[in-house]
């Protein structure tokens, strides 16, 4: 808002306060117009929004149509270390993850949030492990088959077979 104010003062000097309101008003509503399907129209692909590009995509992160979220190395401007990106840190790494600059992704154990058993991080599973390293949670996705303590030798064999017969039957 000091942006639309900063314009408004350096175009002309006597503008009055119902002006710059009248008009900051005014986009705020323009870009929060909606959809029939409850989007915004400008990033509806179904109502064919002036922000989609011909490929489905947001026109300024298609890398087909040279958006302008794009840098000349093929990443997002605000996450290439070559361009000097916002979203990177002094250390080169993500601010969002970077432990020694406390990103807003590190916990106070000093681990990933996500990954934190102690904050009951996101990526840990029921049993306490990695979800996608975890075989109980791999082999139970559908649950269909019981938990691995309960499995012989033998028949967690069978079972991973029956896994790889459904993926290779499934891929057919």
């Amino acid at each position: 808002m000091l942006r639309v104010l900063f314009l408004f003062s350096a175009r002309a000097r006597k503008v009055n306060k119902y002006q710059v309101w009248q008009y900051v008003l005014h986009q705020v509503i323009r870009s929060m117009a909606k959809c029939p399907h409850g989007r915004r129209k400008s990033t509806c692909k179904e109502c064919g929004g002036g922000s989609i590009c011909p490929h489905g995509r947001r026109k300024s992160q298609c890398k087909e149509c040279g958006g302008t979220s794009n840098c000349p190395h093929g990443r997002r401007k605000s996450q290439c270390k070559e361009c000097g990106g916002t979203s990177i840190c002094p250390h080169g790494r993500q601010k969002q993850t970077c432990k020694e600059c406390g990103g807003a992704g590190i916990c106070p154990h000093h681990r990933r949030k996500s990954r934190c058993k102690e904050c009951g991080g996101a990526s840990i599973c029921p049993h306490g492990r990695q979800k996608s390293r975890c075989k109980a949670c791999r082999v139970d996705k559908d649950d269909t088959i019981p938990d691995i303590q309960e499995f012989s030798h033998e028949e967690w064999e069978v079972a991973k077979f029956m896994q790889n017969a459904k993926k290779t039957l499934g891929a057919c």
